[in-house]
């Protein structure tokens, strides 16, 4: 019952979602590897960079 009240919240998926468009990611563990380093910040920007190490 919890489950059908939480569905009940949630907003319709994208087309994209509900028409079965492939993912950009071949498998889960690509998925989870770009996953990874979207929430660690891979790439940093150069401002974040620690001083003196630019072009490094």
């Amino acid at each position: 019952m919890a489950i059908g009240g939480l569905a009940r919240t949630l907003p319709e998926p994208p087309a994209e979602v509900r028409e079965g468009t492939p993912t950009p990611r071949a498998t889960w563990d690509e998925a989870a590897t770009g996953l990874a380093g979207a929430i660690t910040g891979r790439g940093r920007p150069p401002s974040a960079r620690p001083a003196g190490t630019a072009g490094r």
